[in-house]
């Protein structure tokens, strides 16, 4: 939904003589974009999207609600939040995209659009912070005895599908590296990973209008710090309750 639809430089002169009431080729730029075929595709994609997230949200209720063994269900919705996560990212990167073409174009001033935009995302924001919290209230028993991934894998075998999975993320997480292309505060580098500083960092990443493709990663930052700890070497959220 976020990448315009453009006539390909090799058919690009053949598609401009075919049209009615068009000017001279050398009129256009490169990535020509028919705007009523890249209208009419992204109503569709967005109206089969919506009935996707429908679907999703539908089938999120019914996981959240039953009663079943919880070691049965955790993966798929963690699985299922992670992969939301990063579409949500991608709409929020829309939206920026939307409220820049909409000042281009005259339709709103820059304070109007980047005050919409940014409020449209923190929408998005507290409404996975929700999810989150659904499955926290699931998935953790009354003392947040589940803070870190190490913990769900003392109540597994060591040899399931799921243990198997919870140990890659948990080896994924912990792994040395460099990250120096990534601003990073110096705080966030003790005792943690690269990896894990760079998530956290992301989780609490703000974006102005003009850097909007950076929500990357922010959520599913939120989704791996807050929710599962992955070792990030921070107390759970008891202990900060406690704390302040």
């Amino acid at each position: 939904m976020s990448t315009t639809f453009s006539i390909p430089e090799p058919h690009r002169t053949a598609v401009i003589k075919r049209l009615q009431q068009t000017g001279h080729e050398s009129e256009f730029g490169q990535y020509m974009s028919p705007r009523v075929a890249t209208a009419q595709l992204k109503f569709y994609f967005n109206n089969i999207r919506n009935a996707v997230f429908v679907q999703i949200l539908g089938w999120l209720q019914r996981t959240f609600k039953w009663s079943g063994f919880k070691d049965q269900s955790w993966v798929w919705l963690f699985c299922a939040l992670f992969g939301l996560a990063m579409v949500l990212e991608d709409c929020q990167q829309l939206i920026h995209i939307r409220a820049d073409a909409r000042i281009r174009r005259g339709q709103r001033d820059p304070q109007t659009a980047r005050y919409e935009a940014a409020t449209e995302c923190r929408v998005i924001d507290n409404e996975f912070e929700f999810l989150i919290n659904l499955f926290h209230c699931k998935y953790r028993k009354r003392n947040i005895r589940y803070a870190k991934l190490s913990e769900y894998i003392d109540t597994r075998d060591a040899d399931t599908p799921d243990a198997r999975f919870i140990c890659g993320l948990q080896d994924l997480t912990a792994q040395e590296g460099e990250l120096d292309p990534f601003d990073i505060p110096a705080t966030l580098l003790i005792k943690t990973s690269p990896l894990a500083a760079f998530l956290r960092h992301r989780s609490g990443l703000t974006i102005p209008l003009e850097n909007g493709c950076q929500y990357t990663s922010r959520l599913v930052a939120r989704l791996l710090d807050n929710f599962m700890g992955v070792r990030l070497s921070s107390p759970s959220r008891v202990a900060m309750v406690h704390q302040r």
